[in-house]
């Protein structure tokens, strides 16, 4: 099972839309995916509480922060899918730290003309680096930042963000998710 976080620790970066946004393109090409909500909001269990409404191939669950190692195991022996995706809080708990070093791959969201994106982005991945460092046992620790938010015509702001995040060296995807529009 592949396992990907979706990690900052401010919120309203667009973790949720993004974990949906993959959960969806994943399940679209035939993959099954699970999301495991940590977020307090429970913005994912809201956005796909009825079944009948929800996308084929993704299946959502609740998990006690303190029980997420017990919960994933579970889920790997229940469900199995292809993909587990989790949502976490916008901020630094336990369950931050067992879903980074169990995660393949951890999502930085950062909305690019926010430093405070950034500079959250910057501690979790300082973070990341930590924990791995620690307890990798010679794994090296894979994220990268998520540009979320982004305008269709770029400010100024947007500019500075990202010659900070490569000023900072945060590795970045290449896609971005747009800012939604009416």
């Amino acid at each position: 099972m592949l396992t990907i976080s979706f990690a900052n620790s401010k919120g309203g970066v667009g973790k949720s839309t993004a974990c949906l946004c993959i959960a969806g393109a994943y399940a679209k090409a035939g993959s099954s995916v699970h999301i495991v909500d940590l977020d307090s909001n429970g913005t994912i269990s809201r956005w796909l509480s009825k079944e009948d409404a929800r996308p084929p191939g993704i299946t959502v669950s609740k998990a006690n922060p303190q029980q997420l190692g017990v919960h994933l195991q579970e889920l790997a022996r229940r469900l199995s899918p292809d993909l587990c995706l989790i949502d976490l809080a916008g901020a630094y708990e336990v369950a931050l730290s067992i879903a980074l070093f169990r995660s393949h791959l951890t999502l930085l969201p950062v909305c690019p003309s926010s430093e405070a994106d950034i500079f959250e982005a910057v501690r979790v991945a300082g973070h990341i680096k930590t924990l791995f460092a620690a307890k990798g046992q010679g794994r090296k620790p894979l994220f990268r930042v998520l540009l979320t938010k982004t305008t269709t015509l770029l400010t100024l702001a947007h500019f500075h963000g990202m010659d900070q995040l490569r000023r900072l060296k945060l590795p970045r995807l290449a896609g971005r998710i747009s800012e939604r529009t009416a």
